[in-house]
C-alpha cells in the first residue's frame, strides 16, 4: 500500500453521517496543476466475496437512510467502525490521484491501494461558513487545514465550470429535512441546505467516478457502469410544449436532444418563480439511470464514461467495482475470472 498518512487528507460530510466512505486531498503542483486525491474506504479488504456478510450485503443492495435511522448494507461494526474513515485513525483505502489542469481536464491519473490518517472530520455547514461567510472563529479552529480547503474550493469551481460547459445538468431541486422530537414524531420540515461544501464533494466524486470508468473501459475488462440513456422523444416533446407556456424554447432536434439545450433551460429559469416546476418536469422527462455492463454513457452528466466507485460502504455495485480494480492491481484477473464475471 502507498502510505499517505503524512498528507493533509480530510472527510467532509453532513453532521449526522456516521459511515464516512470518502476522504479527499488537494495539492498544487509545481506546473500549476492540481493534484486531487480521492480516497475511498477499502471495504473489499474486510468483506470477502462469497462470505456470509457479502451474501447479505448483496441481498440488501444498499443502505437505506430513513429520517432518524439507517438500515445498513453492512454490519455497523464495519460501516461505522473499521471501514469508516474516522478522523485521527489509520484506515485502509483505495485511492485515485488525478492531475487536473486549469481547464478542469484530468491529464494524468493513478489508481492504487493506500493507507490514510484523516486529519479532520469536517461538516458541510462549517466548511461552507468558512468559505461563504469568512467565519473567523472556524478559520482559526481549522487553521492547519484551511489552506487545503481554499484549494479544494478553487478546484471544485474549475470542475463545475468545465462540467457546465459540456452541458452537464445540475437540478437544484429542494429536498426536505425533517426534524423529529425525542419521541420520533416530526415537528418541523425545512429545506435541506446544498451549499458550497456539498458542491465541492459532489464535484470531486463525479470526476473520480468518471476517471475510473474511462480507465477500465479502455482496458476492455468486465465492469459495472452507471448508465443514463437519452430521453424518450415523446417525453421531450411534451416537455417542450410545457415550457412554451413560460415563453421558453428548447433548441435543437428533440429526436437527438443534447444536454446543453436542457442546461440552457435550467439556467434561464434559475431564481424565477417557475424554476422548481420547470426543473421537476424536466427531471420527470428523463429516463431512470441503471447499472449495466455496457458503457452507454450518462446523458444527464454529459459524459461517455461513468460508474459508481465512491461509496462501497453503502452501495453494492461500488463494492463489485473495488474487487475488480484490486484484482487488476494484483494481476489476478485471469481469463477464468473474466469469464465468470461476464456470466
Amino acid at each position: 500500500r502507498v502510505d499517505l498518512r503524512y498528507k493533509t487528507i480530510i472527510t467532509m460530510d453532513g453532521a449526522d453521517a456516521k459511515d464516512l466512505d470518502d476522504a479527499v486531498s488537494v495539492e498544487m503542483l509545481e506546473n500549476g496543476n492540481f493534484l486531487l486525491g480521492v480516497h475511498i474506504a477499502d471495504v473489499s479488504h474486510y468483506v470477502i466475496e462469497g462470505s456470509h456478510i457479502d451474501k447479505e450485503a448483496l441481498k440488501r443492495g444498499n443502505s437505506v437512510y430513513l429520517i432518524d435511522q439507517v438500515i445498513p448494507m453492512l454490519p455497523k461494526i464495519l460501516s461505522n467502525g473499521i471501514c469508516s474513515l474516522n478522523p485521527n485513525a489509520d484506515r485502509l483505502t483505495l485511492s485515485i490521484s488525478m492531475e487536473i489542469n486549469k481547464n478542469g481536464k484530468v491529464v494524468n491519473h493513478e489508481i492504487y491501494e493506500s493507507i490514510i490518517h484523516s486529519k479532520a472530520r469536517m461538516i458541510y455547514s462549517e466548511v461552507s461558513d468558512m468559505l461563504e461567510n469568512n467565519d473567523e472563529e472556524l478559520i482559526e479552529k481549522y487553521k492547519e487545514i484551511y489552506d487545503s480547503i481554499l484549494l479544494m474550493n478553487e478546484l471544485a469551481a474549475i470542475l463545475r465550470k468545465s462540467r457546465d460547459e459540456r452541458g452537464s445538468l445540475d437540478f437544484d431541486i429542494d429536498e426536505a429535512y425533517i426534524t423529529l422530537n425525542e419521541q420520533g414524531i416530526p415537528i418541523n420540515v425545512e429545506t435541506a441546505e446544498r451549499r458550497v461544501a456539498n458542491r465541492i464533494i459532489e464535484e470531486f466524486m463525479l470526476i473520480a467516478n468518471e476517471t475510473i470508468a474511462e480507465h477500465f473501459y479502455w482496458m476492455g475488462i468486465p465492469f459495472v457502469f452507471r448508465v443514463h440513456v437519452v430521453p424518450n422523444v415523446e417525453k421531450i416533446e411534451v416537455f417542450k410544449r410545457f415550457i412554451q407556456s413560460f415563453g421558453l424554447n428548447l433548441k435543437g432536434n428533440t429526436e437527438n436532444i443534447h444536454p446543453k439545450a436542457l442546461n440552457e433551460i435550467i439556467k434561464s429559469v434559475k431564481g424565477k418563480p417557475e424554476e422548481h416546476v420547470v426543473n421537476t418536469v424536466m427531471l420527470r422527462s428523463m429516463k431512470k439511470a441503471f447499472y449495466g455492463t455496457e458503457c452507454e454513457g450518462h446523458f444527464c452528466l454529459g459524459v461517455k464514461f461513468y460508474c459508481h466507485f465512491t461509496s462501497p460502504i453503502r452501495r453494492y455495485p461500488d463494492l463489485i467495482i473495488h474487487r475488480i480494480i484490486k484484482e487488476v492491481l494484483h494481476g489476478k484477473l485471469d481469463i477464468k475470472r473474466i469469464r465468470s464475471l461476464r456470466r
